[in-house]
């Protein structure tokens, strides 16, 4: 496992990496959420309802839903690090993913669609969180 998201109740988690797997009691016991296997996750984010956002290689972002569904879209073609999006009661909608190149992706509407952002010129590795009081 690269990376694995608590929801704020503790309840649900999510752990990416060679695949995603989901927890919903705490993580006393892990199902696997059925993806495409040649997809390798590098970061992952939840929210407090359980839903959830993972990136990783060649651009794939896939949100998970409460239910353990999932979609995936490919932003950009560069392999994503990190994936953030902003707590419900702040920025509302507005996230960010980025890794290999320095392209920052952003999202204005929960990681639905996503425009290119800025090139920091170098490999984004994580993304601090997004919300009053962090510049």
């Amino acid at each position: 496992m690269r990376s694995i998201a608590v929801s704020p109740d503790g309840q649900t988690a999510i752990a990416a990496g060679d695949g995603l797997y989901r927890s919903i009691d705490a993580g006393k016991t892990w199902a696997s959420i059925t993806v495409d296997t040649s997809f390798a996750y590098a970061d992952v984010w939840i929210d407090e309802s359980g839903e959830a956002m993972a990136a990783g290689a060649g651009g794939v972002v896939s949100r998970i839903d409460s239910e353990g569904r999932v979609l995936t879209q490919r932003v950009g073609s560069a392999d994503l690090k990190t994936i953030h999006i902003a707590p419900s009661d702040d920025y509302t909608g507005l996230g960010y993913a980025a890794g290999e190149g320095g392209q920052v992706w952003i999202t204005e509407d929960s990681g639905w669609t996503w425009k290119a952002g800025p090139n920091v010129g170098r490999t984004v590795l994580g993304a601090d969180e997004i919300g009053l009081g962090h510049n």
